[in-house]
């Protein structure tokens, strides 16, 4: 695979407010990256990850109003007076929302944008596309729509496209934040690839340690795999009659209320014929319940989330949300109106 090897990366003295807020995101911060280094970059929701992440690579503060100070070198150069997409060419950036750098009708050409406005030569961004689909599991949705693809699906387009470039400084914020366990598996093996590879690696997390801060642990475990084999190195086990209680409990419907949505045997394909999203899928829930769907990336979760709020119809099957076929001219107001007389009419049932 063709990636650059990697630079070093310098920030001294960040600091960073943003408009009519009353403190600041980032006050005096400074990090030093050796060429080929992989580093985390941890702390809770607000800590000023993502703020960093978008000075590193110049986005603040050129393309974000503020108040600013700080340097940023990438192999000793200051980054700071040259543009924008020239500074993403060498230090790419995975953003948490990772839908908003999504621009283009198909996945392919998602991939290809950057490197055509670099005016890259054809082979050798045929080439290098190619290569990025395949590193994220992409090559066979090379022609859909990115509006159609899940949420992993998504963020590993994203991904695709950041590295594509081949910078020499990859930040990921917040990257497994869609990814299901296979998906995180995946990840972690593509940035050991581009590890291996002297690729400088930041990438802002805060998901697997927060257990182990909460029991006490000095040792922090940087993945779910790690996590388990430490908890069962300590002999923590599971406690099957509190398991078995919370099975109980889940098939249980009493306190709930009357049926706010029902799936009846719906399937779904998108436009294209490609995929068949939903085959045959039915779920009742109740008012009062908490549902997970669970599944892997590409499985149908979103596609059966936009079914319910009316932004997609069965090909085949039923959906209803109070009793009613949704749409997507279905107000929240006209919702909760059905909502309020469902709960009449349920209450006024369970009295007589």
């Amino acid at each position: 695979m063709s990636i650059h090897a990697g630079a070093s990366l310098e920030a001294e003295g960040i600091s960073f407010t943003y408009p009519s807020a009353e403190t600041a995101a980032l006050r005096n911060v400074s990090l030093s990256l050796g060429a080929g280094a992989f580093a985390y970059l941890m702390g809770r929701t607000g800590a000023g990850k993502s703020t960093l992440a978008m000075c590193l690579n110049g986005i603040i503060p050129q393309m974000q109003a503020g108040e600013y100070t700080g340097t940023v070198k990438v192999s000793g150069e200051e980054i700071g007076g040259q543009p924008v997409h020239e500074i993403a060419q060498r230090v790419g950036l995975l953003f948490q929302d990772f839908e908003t750098q999504l621009l283009c009708s198909d996945v392919e050409s998602e991939v290809a944008f950057g490197l055509e406005n670099a005016q890259m030569p054809r082979e050798e961004m045929q080439r290098r596309v190619a290569e990025m689909l395949q590193l994220t599991g992409l090559e066979e949705l090379r022609g859909r729509d990115p509006a159609t693809l899940s949420g992993g699906q998504k963020q590993r387009l994203a991904l695709a496209a950041v590295l594509a470039p081949a910078p020499e400084v990859v930040i990921l914020d917040e990257p497994t934040t869609d990814l299901d366990p296979r998906g995180k598996h995946e990840l972690m093996q593509t940035c050991a690839r581009l590890r291996d590879q002297g690729i400088t690696m930041l990438m802002a997390d805060h998901e697997a340690p927060s257990l182990f801060a909460a029991l006490g642990h000095r040792e922090r475990p940087l993945t779910p795999e790690a996590a388990a084999e430490l908890l069962r190195a300590e002999g923590w086990r599971m406690d099957e009659e509190a398991y078995a209680r919370l099975l109980e409990a889940d098939q249980s419907t009493e306190g709930l209320g009357y049926t706010v949505v029902e799936v009846e045997d719906a399937h779904y394909k998108y436009p294209d014929g490609s995929v068949e999203a939903l085959a045959g899928v039915s779920l009742r829930i109740r008012e009062g319940e908490f549902v997970v769907v669970l599944g892997q990336n590409g499985s149908g979760k979103t596609t059966l989330a936009k079914h319910i709020n009316g932004l997609l119809r069965p090909d085949e099957g039923r959906v209803t949300v109070c009793g009613r076929t949704p749409t997507i001219r279905s107000s929240r107001a006209a919702l909760m109106r059905r909502l309020r007389s469902g709960r009449a009419i349920w209450a006024s049932a369970r009295r007589r």
